[in-house]
């Protein structure tokens, strides 16, 4: 009886051993597999002033190789007429006109520094908030460039993307005013548009694009009219799982029950078979000790030459016996 309780009590311990075993080896796999899934970055994105900078000094150079004046038969200065292409041309570059309308932002890469892996696809949106202004309203489409750099400052990658306001017509903002004007003069409402504008998805061609090499991202809207974007934009990056990585992270219980039992089956598969085996070989083992005993016996009964070569005594005593009896038995019969 005692020897069936320590074989139960065996049993369920190395069923636990096993089955900790099995959530050990998942938790690694987890860990190995399944990378930091996304980051958010906060976006301020600021004009160009190098930019400015450069369209004012260029019109401060054209003034000043402009001609101005031309000498008369009466010795006098006058302006001189320009021609109306010139003069469009100049009027292009002042400085009311010629400031850069791009804006950018420079993402620092502490944010994700650690979070590029290599062999894992990467997926980059830009999500904007605008407001329903009429510097929007007369924007029109403005293209989205994303740039990647390595740590030499070597571009790796470069994208466009366009966007654009969605369009609602007059009558439609002013019924869509009228049914909600309650909720804008709470407060619960606003007339701002959020887009969201992917970067890098599945139609981008980014093959051969190495992830981990990233150091440096910049992101610039280019426009030629005024944009106006109410502050922080917001750069979500995620990465790409497909197969089992997919099933693992999005459906991290039902897998990894799945996972555990396999992992807890196969185990225990392995303990029941050495258990069975071990009797087996207890039983073999047995066995060869019971003919190595009869081969000894056998090896020193033949070995032992004194059963051969001297005649037991008790033997003697019994021969000497029997013949005289038979000596008897025949002077009688005489």
């Amino acid at each position: 009886m005692g020897n069936v309780i320590l074989f139960i009590v065996k049993f369920y311990l190395s069923i636990w051993f096993l089955l900790t075993i099995s959530v050990l080896v998942y938790v690694c796999l987890y860990n190995w597999l399944i990378p930091s899934y996304g980051i958010d970055e906060a976006i301020f994105f600021h004009h160009d002033v190098a930019c400015t900078q450069m369209f004012t000094t260029l019109y401060n150079n054209l003034n000043h190789h402009q001609p101005q004046h031309q000498y008369s038969s009466s010795s006098t200065y006058r302006p001189l007429p320009l021609p109306p292409s010139q003069q469009k041309q100049y009027e292009k570059y002042e400085p009311s006109t010629a400031l850069c309308q791009n804006v950018y932002y420079d993402v620092p890469n502490k944010s994700y520094r650690q979070f590029f892996h290599s062999g894992h696809v990467y997926y980059f949106e830009l999500h904007l908030r605008m407001p329903d202004s009429q510097a929007n309203r007369n924007l029109g489409m403005f293209m989205i460039r994303l740039q990647l750099f390595d740590q030499d400052d070597n571009e790796l990658f470069e994208i466009y993307r366009p966007a654009i306001l969605p369009y609602n017509s007059w009558l439609l903002s002013a019924a869509k005013m009228i049914a909600y004007i309650p909720l804008y003069l709470v407060g619960w409402l606003t007339e701002i548009y959020s887009i969201q504008v992917k970067l890098l998805d599945e139609y981008a061609d980014i093959e051969r694009l190495d992830f981990s090499l990233i150091n440096h991202i910049r992101i610039e809207i280019e426009t030629l009219k005024p944009i106006e974007i109410i502050p922080p934009s917001l750069l979500r990056i995620s990465v790409h799982l497909q197969g089992i990585k997919y099933w693992m992270y999005f459906w991290p219980i039902t897998t990894s029950l799945v996972i555990i039992g396999l992992l807890f089956a196969f185990l225990l598969f392995i303990y029941l078979c050495s258990i069975l085996r071990r009797p087996k070989k207890r039983r073999n083992q047995s066995n060869e000790n019971n003919d190595q005993d009869v081969d000894d016996r056998v090896a020193q009964f033949f070995n032992d030459s004194s059963i051969f070569d001297q005649p037991d005594s008790t033997t003697t005593t019994n021969n000497h016996d029997c013949q005289h009896h038979l000596l008897q038995a025949r002077s009688r019969s005489r």
